[in-house]
């Protein structure tokens, strides 16, 4: 098949696709669309289901060709509907034929619309990420991640830049994102009989400052998902939120999760230094866990307009959804009593285990004055009890007129965040 007549193909078969799309009340539409559907694999991407022997792969030009004509289609077609019904037609995992390669070009295209701009291609990555299958959504953050923090000396600016067209899919990219660095120990990991690389559980110096940028520039970014929920999100989302293996609704749990783990990272990730946008100082590591955790706090506050909607039963219906919920709270305590060293019931000064304590402190004591964590006074002393004490804790826990178990020496308060 030469360039041309490939390309007239593509074309063709996503007309037809578009007009079943847009006549969804047409009695034939079912048929057509399941026929059309079934001639994706074989026509697109040059997979057949019936002829595995003969399958072929599409050539370095034509997978450009069919990236460009992709992105230019989703960029023009002003129906949102039928864009991301076309999107997802072309790019569901339910289909096992050609499913890796679909997955391959998927990434390829998503690439091509962060470097380019394109929010109508990210608008549509970003509802098939939240409502598809976590191990592909992973799949697919993990090749942008390669393509824009390891091949590009330069390319977490284009990452940084996604906030200002397409906010949904960094809320979601964040999602998938922390679900997948679990910034767990090798020790850790020991226990349960899994054997890892520690840094494969640590995101890199690149990727924590994409993080910490967005939440400083716009710390509503986590909550778009929720605020920005439109009818479409709302239809797709809904016949997807409870799957098992499906992205949580908000970023808030992996983010107070890496907030609070990060003092523990590896000694190999310390050493590096990387010059930001924002700041022409060298920051490590430690600088941009600061960063980070100083945005996280700042997002708790801007809670309160998707607490709102919630109540209004206006995020998928249900007004008692739990933006960070007492178990995933307590799920983050048992692993920070992993990370901890438990000879010491009151850690050292300026040691990790302070700091991760200190900084589950301050996100438990905001997020339970905001409501995003609906935990009583009781209840918190309860789930913070096992920690070690540090003095923080002992005032988020029972107050500041409470006689310290800790030595009575003067309280530093830090002003590095």
């Amino acid at each position: 098949m030469n360039q041309r007549k490939y390309t007239n193909s593509v074309q063709e078969l996503i007309r037809n696709l578009e007009g079943v799309f847009s006549n969804q009340g047409n009695a034939s539409a079912s048929y057509s669309k399941e026929a059309l559907i079934s001639r994706i694999d074989d026509v697109i991407f040059k997979q057949r289901g019936d002829w595995i022997s003969s399958q072929q792969t599409l050539t370095p030009l034509e997978e450009l060709e069919l990236t460009d004509e992709l992105g230019l289609y989703l960029q023009e077609q002003k129906h949102e509907y039928v864009r991301y019904r076309i999107f997802e037609a072309l790019f569901s995992m339910a289909r096992e034929t050609a499913l890796e390669y679909r997955r391959d070009i998927l990434s390829k295209l998503v690439s091509l619309a962060i470097v380019s701009k394109s929010s109508a291609t990210l608008e549509c990555a970003a509802l098939w990420m939240k409502s598809t299958e976590k191990s592909h959504v992973v799949h697919l953050v993990l090749s942008l991640v390669t393509d824009y923090c390891v091949l590009q000396q330069n390319g977490a600016s284009d990452l940084k830049a996604c906030i200002d067209f397409s906010p949904r899919f960094c809320c979601i990219f964040l999602i998938a994102l922390t679900s997948h660095y679990t910034m767990m120990s090798s020790e850790k990991c020991k226990e349960v009989g899994i054997i890892v690389d520690d840094l494969k559980d640590w995101p890199c110096l690149r990727l924590l400052d994409i993080v910490q940028h967005w939440l400083l520039k716009d710390p509503a970014i986590c909550y778009c998902t929720a605020t920005q929920m439109d009818k479409l999100w709302r239809t797709v989302i809904k016949a997807t939120h409870s799957l098992p293996d499906s992205l949580s609704l908000t970023p808030l749990d992996g983010l107070a999760s890496w907030c609070v783990k990060t003092p523990f990272a590896p000694m190999s990730l310390l050493a590096p230094v990387i010059t930001t946008e924002e700041c022409a100082e060298n920051l490590t590591y430690s600088d941009l866990h600061s960063r980070m955790h100083y945005g996280f706090l700042k997002v708790l506050l801007a809670s309160k307009p998707a607490l709102k909607a919630i109540a209004k039963g206006s995020v998928l219906g249900n007004p008692d959804l739990q933006l960070w919920s007492k178990q995933q709270a307590h799920a983050l305590v048992g692993d920070l009593m992993s990370l901890c060293n438990h000879s010491d019931a009151t850690p050292l000064s300026g040691s990790a285990d302070e700091l991760a304590v200190d900084r589950f402190s301050q996100i438990s004591q905001i997020a339970m004055s905001m409501r995003v964590l609906n935990c009583t006074k009781d209840q918190f002393q309860s789930l913070s009890d096992p920690l070690p004490k540090t003095r923080l804790l002992e005032i988020v826990a029972y107050g500041p007129n409470r006689r310290s178990s800790i030595d009575e020496t003067p309280m530093e308060i830090s002003t590095n965040y």
